[in-house]
C-alpha cells in the first residue's frame, strides 16, 4: 500500500481540503461521505462504504412520499421488505435521493402535519 503524505491548512470553521492526488488515488468525489476517526493524536480520514441511491433526476415531492407511503401499506401485513423495496424504487424512478434522505423527508412531513 502506497503511503502519500501532503499537508493542508486548516480553514474557518475547521475546513481542509483533501489533495486532488489523494482524492483521485481513492475515487473520491464531491458529495461522497468520509469518515473522521481519531486515534490519539492522529486524525484518520477515510473514504465511507457507498450509499445506497435511488435515482429521481427532480425534486422529491410530498406528494412523491405520500404515494411510496400508500403503495408501501399496500404490503401491509405480508411484511414483504422485498415487495416493499420495489414499490419504492418504482415510486422514485428517475429522481436521485438516497434511501435514507427519502426516510428523512418522511420524517419532515410527518412532522410538518
Amino acid at each position: 500500500m502506497e503511503t502519500i503524505k501532503e499537508k493542508v491548512k486548516v480553514t474557518r470553521n475547521f475546513r481542509v481540503t483533501i489533495p486532488s492526488k489523494i482524492r483521485n488515488k481513492i475515487g473520491l468525489k464531491e458529495g461522497d461521505l468520509v469518515e473522521v476517526v481519531l486515534n490519539g493524536e492522529e486524525i484518520i480520514i477515510r473514504k465511507s462504504p457507498e450509499r445506497p441511491r435511488i435515482k429521481l433526476g427532480r425534486k422529491l415531492t410530498l406528494r412523491d412520499i405520500e404515494l411510496v407511503i400508500k403503495r408501501g401499506m399496500r404490503v401491509g401485513e405480508e411484511g414483504e421488505k422485498k415487495k416493499f423495496k420495489r414499490l419504492l424504487k418504482e415510486a422514485l424512478e428517475g429522481c436521485d435521493i438516497t434511501v435514507e434522505e427519502w426516510v428523512r423527508a418522511v420524517r419532515e412531513a410527518r412532522m410538518e402535519h
